[in-house]
Formats: structure tokens, C-alpha cells, sequence
């Protein structure tokens, strides 16, 4: 439904696998060109107009219970 809409950027945080996905380009059949996957603990850095907002993943709850 991003690629549809025209949101540029698209995140899904997971916490049954300790990862972020992030999802940009979209086109105009419903896809996205480009897939990226950070791990929960490493910064995830997403791209907007013109400027990068960093998100730390650190202590992202995690579905056993535990952060990382």
C-alpha cells in the first residue's frame, strides 16, 4: 500500500526477529526497489527531505521478553 500512496519510506519493526526493515523507492506496480534490515542494536537511519533521523534500537523489546 506505500508504493500505491507515494510514502516514500516504509518501516516494519519486528520483535518476534529483532530486525527493522526499511522499505523505499517505491513504483508504481506496488513494490519497492530497495529492502534494507537492521538489526535490533545498530542505528537505523532513515532518509528524510534531505536530512537523516537516526532511531537507536537499543533496548527495542524483543518477543522473548528481552531487549538488545
Amino acid at each position: 500500500m506505500n508504493a500505491e500512496c507515494g510514502i516514500p519510506i516504509c518501516v516494519i519493526i519486528d520483535p518476534s526477529t529483532g530486525i527493522c526493515t526499511i522499505y523505499r523507492h517505491p513504483t508504481r506496480t506496488g513494490t519497492c526497489r530497495d529492502e534494507d534490515e537492521v538489526p535490533f542494536g545498530q542505528d537505523l537511519v532513515l532518509p528524510l527531505e534531505g536530512r537523516d533521523i537516526v532511531v537507536t534500537t537499543d533496548g527495542f523489546p524483543v518477543a522473548d521478553g528481552s531487549s538488545r
